[in-house]
């Protein structure tokens, strides 16, 4: 009778682990462009608009814009212009999220938004 409780205990501990493995996968990793940014949101936004704006030049074709995005894992909407990754990680849900305008295939104005909620 100890034994069937033990494993049955085990099994729900397992299942307990599996299930916030799915819901908060620890294992998906930012995309490069917004990894060991500060812990602090406001820090952290200021730091994104800033590696944005460094790393994904203003004047570059929508095309190559989207594929730099998609490679490093963001969710793409070409209709609203933006890309948006989020991550979450018990107790927080963090977002990436980069707009653009659409000049006749180019891209201009790219706005960057880093932020989260935390119970």
């Amino acid at each position: 009778m100890k034994r069937i409780a033990l494993v049955s205990g085990i099994c729900v501990l397992l299942l307990a682990v599996l299930a916030y493995n799915a819901l908060f996968s620890p294992f998906i990793q930012p995309p490069h462009i917004g990894q060991d940014l500060p812990s602090n949101f406001q820090a952290a936004d200021q730091e994104f608009k800033q590696r944005v704006e460094d790393q994904l030049n203003t004047g570059m074709s929508v095309e190559k814009l989207l594929a730099e995005l998609e490679q490093q894992g963001f969710n793409i909407s070409e209709t609203s212009q933006y890309a948006l990754f989020e991550k979450s990680q018990f107790p927080c849900t963090l977002i990436w999220r980069i707009h653009w305008d659409d000049d006749s295939g180019t891209a201009t104005n790219l706005t960057a938004i880093y932020g989260g909620s935390c119970l």
